[in-house]
């Protein structure tokens, strides 16, 4: 079972918990978040880095709230370093997420502020888990039509036997009349 550590600010604690964790969680995907995860009391800085360590994934929540966190931008270090391939960038507000660490400029983010829909989807594929809205129909549906066996010809095709290749003949200059395209054994460097 996949398990992601969420790293968001404080003030997207509304989306995380309400809308993200939930997500996740109803889909059997284990998830790390700061406020079901750390205790009153409980070393903070530790049971974060636990929390890193334990994780399969890393996701990022992307704001103007997230980009100015020193523990968002402290996280998102820690993953840069650890979890490439394997970090999920999310926006949740227009924001420049190179202000966290230039490297996520190069990884695609799902982007829940303009298609929530379409971000569910794709953050449940890029977990490895379908949308449970959009079940696989492997059943075959049956029909009025008969069976039809494909092999079955009355004639067979007409097509030559030859040694010329696919994409027809060449001349010595390497001159292809059917793809007027010049075949170069030693291009030019």
């Amino acid at each position: 079972m996949a398990s992601v550590f969420i790293s968001h600010s404080s003030n997207d604690r509304q989306f995380v918990g309400n809308d993200l964790v939930p997500l996740l969680r109803s889909h059997g995907i284990e998830t790390w978040y700061s406020t079901d995860d750390i205790h009153s009391a409980e070393d903070w800085e530790k049971k974060i880095r636990e929390g890193l360590r334990d994780c399969d994934w890393f996701l990022v929540v992307l704001s103007p709230n997230g980009v100015v966190s020193d523990w968002v931008q402290a996280e998102v270090h820690w993953a840069t370093d650890n979890r490439k391939g394997r970090i999920i960038p999310i926006l949740l507000a227009p924001c420049r997420p190179e202000d966290l660490h230039i490297k996520l400029i190069r990884i695609q983010y799902i982007d829940f502020h303009a298609n929530r829909e379409q971000a569910v989807g794709d953050l449940l594929t890029v977990l490895g888990h379908a949308p449970i809205d959009d079940p696989i129909d492997d059943e075959v549906q049956p029909t009025d039509e008969e069976p039809t066996d494909v092999f079955e010809s009355s004639s067979p095709p007409d097509m030559p036997f030859d040694d010329e290749p696919a994409d027809g003949p060449m001349d010595s200059s390497g001159y292809s009349p059917l793809t007027d395209e010049l075949f170069d054994d030693d291009p030019a460097i």
